[in-house]
């Protein structure tokens, strides 16, 4: 999978899970707008294991790693193990 193919799917699925339906660009954030919640951010985290194939050590659920789509594409792609 691209990274292009997974910042698609990803945005996608924000959109349908915790936006109904409304847009998202890639650097919107994501947790401080309250877009997405705590809860929300672990479900968020399931989806990205499932889509790499890989998994999440929880010190790298950071704000960092996952404040917008294009961060979550760049550490996904880069990061997950």
């Amino acid at each position: 999978m691209t990274a292009d193919q997974f910042r698609a799917g990803l945005t996608d699925y924000i959109k349908t899970t915790f936006l109904a339906g409304q847009p998202v660009g890639p650097s919107d954030d994501l947790l401080l707008s309250g877009a997405i919640d705590s809860i929300g951010v672990m479900t968020l985290v399931a989806e990205v294991e499932r889509m790499t194939g890989g998994r999440i050590p929880p010190e790298d659920v950071t704000l960092e790693n996952f404040v917008c789509i294009d961060a979550i594409t760049a550490y996904a792609m880069g990061g997950a193990k």
